[in-house]
């Protein structure tokens, strides 16, 4: 028999210090939140917070409100090993883990677990998808009710509905964070000049 899922599975530590994100993850947790939607690409440039919007979503009080501990999340990266993502996910969900004959046999294996263990609202988020991954993601679509799928990438597949944009931080914002990161606003007395700021920042952003 089935157990039900006890905790959120692989999701991040919550950012400590973020700058910039609190419009975008509004507006991407209504996207979540929509009943309509069933699945939500997040692109944006490389370094632009993907992965650490989607974090912020995960810990979200809506969200966990919503999807509970049914939250997965799995790097997917260039070369994803299906296989033992799915393994993984079994054991999560209290599942026996079965050999699968491929990756095709694991994603289907697992929505065949989703739709015996459809009883509560599930998000799955598939960070780091690299170009050309479209077909492995359609894989995991589901057609069951409240199953969510959120995937970040460099890319906008055009499989699917229009994705969500994150643009780079604005100027002021960049200068925020780079300050921080640098722990510049711990000792006043090592704060660069601001002209050197701007050098530094000006290339990247």
């Amino acid at each position: 028999m089935t157990q039900p899922i006890k905790r959120p599975f692989g999701v991040p530590e919550k950012p400590k210090f973020t700058v910039g994100l609190d419009v975008p993850l509004s507006k991407l947790k209504m996207e979540v939140l929509n009943e309509a939607v069933s699945i939500i690409v997040l692109t944006g440039l490389g370094g632009s917070g993907k992965t650490t919007l989607a974090t912020m979503l995960c810990w979200d009080e809506q969200v966990v409100g919503k999807f509970k501990e049914s939250i997965l999340f799995v790097t997917f990266s260039k070369s994803p090993k299906l296989k033992i993502i799915v393994e993984r996910l079994f054991e999560h969900c209290g599942c026996q883990v079965r050999e699968f004959q491929s990756d095709e046999d694991a994603v289907n294996q697992f929505g065949l677990l989703l739709r015996k263990i459809d009883a509560s609202p599930m998000l799955l988020v598939l960070d780091d998808v690299w170009p050309g991954s479209e077909a492995i993601v359609k894989k995991f679509q589901v057609q069951i009710a409240d199953y969510k799928i959120l995937v970040t990438s460099r890319v906008a597949f055009s499989r699917f509905r229009a994705p969500f944009i994150l643009k780079p931080l604005v100027h002021e914002d960049a200068i925020t964070l780079f300050r921080h990161h640098a722990l510049l606003e711990k000792s006043s007395s090592n704060i660069p000049d601001e002209d050197l700021v701007q050098q530094v920042l000006v290339p990247s952003f």
